[in-house]
């Protein structure tokens, strides 16, 4: 994909148009593929077409700082959607031969440098945001900080998603994964109570993710955290002991178990997918198959806490990067106060099964996140 052949019998602004276009179908594409976890239509190596660009009559005219901001919002996006599909193609998506031959230093070398362009990334967005705080009537959705914030927590979500290359996790990339899984929740609430966030399809998939991504990480700690942190496998019976007794949700240490946290998240997701329109049945479907699990939590947070130190696994709050004033001050909901019916509850594997069913129904078979 590059400028037509017959470009120079175009004038400027028609191919400016032109380039505009086909920018604007490859966010789409981006958005889409990653929303849906399915390989992009468009590949970056086929891709010979120039940046969106500013006109000569639109540097001359009296809206030249809006054209200008715009330009700088219109190539923070593309920059964005490549970072999304560069994580995709090469964590996601590539070949078994070619995972197979990446090192563990290769492949610890490829994170560390991809954190460090989500960082810049998010960095440039910020200072944009910053630059415009003055003309804040005019101030465009995309280049607000809530916007970048979702964004952000999302590239490290989809960074450190289960895929064949990081296979072997570690307890630092599970906090990662949740810590960034769980900003997102929460900077989409702020969002929705901005009615900023739109219930559409995307939004929809992006909070199916999330669901499967949280209750991933409590399976995965169920099965080889322990109370000082080793990796190891456990009968399922002693770290459910082990793990739920952490801290009590009622504790007044200050310290709230991994365990309490996911519940309280997927809490909050059940409420976004309840404030879709009863019209979207997946919504729906979803809701209710995250407030089982929510309810399994609420079970078994409520039986009997043995007494235990703090653990030391304060990643969760200490990751400078995810660090965000505003979103800290989310309060979370109590929802382990609320009485459950034990009889009524069903089994993990069943919740695990619905999950892994619901987001192969909605989002394709070959969906990438079906890793529930």
């Amino acid at each position: 994909m590059r400028d037509s052949s017959s470009s120079y019998e175009l004038s400027q602004v028609e191919l400016e148009r032109r380039r505009r276009l086909f920018w604007s179908v490859y966010v789409l594409d981006r958005m889409i593929s990653v929303s849906y976890g399915l390989p992009p239509s468009i590949n970056d190596e086929d891709i010979a077409v120039p940046l969106p660009s500013i006109t000569v009559d639109e540097y001359a005219s009296p809206d030249r700082y809006y054209y200008s901001m715009t330009l700088q919002i219109n190539r923070h996006v593309v920059a964005l959607r490549r970072l999304e599909g560069k994580i995709m193609q090469n964590i996601h998506l590539s070949s078994s031969q070619r995972l197979a031959a990446i090192s563990p230093s290769l492949s610890t070398s490829y994170y560390e440098n991809t954190r460090r362009e989500i960082d810049d990334w998010y960095t440039q967005g910020c200072l944009m945001s910053s630059s415009a705080m003055n003309d804040n009537d005019h101030l465009p959705f995309h280049n607000t900080i809530t916007w970048h914030n979702v964004r952000y927590q999302n590239l490290y979500v989809l960074l450190y998603s289960p895929s064949r290359l990081n296979a072997d996790r570690s307890v630092e990339e599970i906090e990662e994964l949740q810590a960034a899984a769980r900003k997102y929740v929460h900077s989409s609430l702020i969002l929705q109570q901005q009615n900023h966030l739109p219930f559409n399809w995307i939004t929809l998939c992006r909070f199916l993710m999330m669901g499967a991504t949280l209750f991933y990480c409590y399976i995965w700690r169920l099965n080889h955290i322990t109370p000082t942190g080793n990796v190891q496998v456990r009968s399922t019976h002693e770290n459910q002991a082990s793990l739920l007794s952490a801290a009590s949700p009622r504790s007044t240490t200050g310290v709230q178990s991994p365990m309490y946290e996911i519940s309280n998240d997927m809490a909050l997701c059940v409420r976004i997918m309840e404030s879709f329109s009863q019209d979207w049945a997946a919504a729906k479907r979803a809701a209710a198959i995250f407030r089982q699990f929510v309810d399994y939590l609420a079970t078994q947070h409520s039986t009997p806490f043995v007494e235990s130190t703090a653990r030391n696994d304060q990643g969760l709050e200490s990751l400078s990067r995810h660090y965000d004033p505003v979103l800290d001050a989310v309060t979370t909901a109590s929802i382990l106060d609320v009485p459950v019916n034990e009889q009524q509850l069903i089994s993990l594997q069943t919740i695990r099964q619905q999950i892994h069913e619901l987001t192969k129904d909605t989002l394709g078979e070959t969906t990438i996140y079906a890793y529930a």
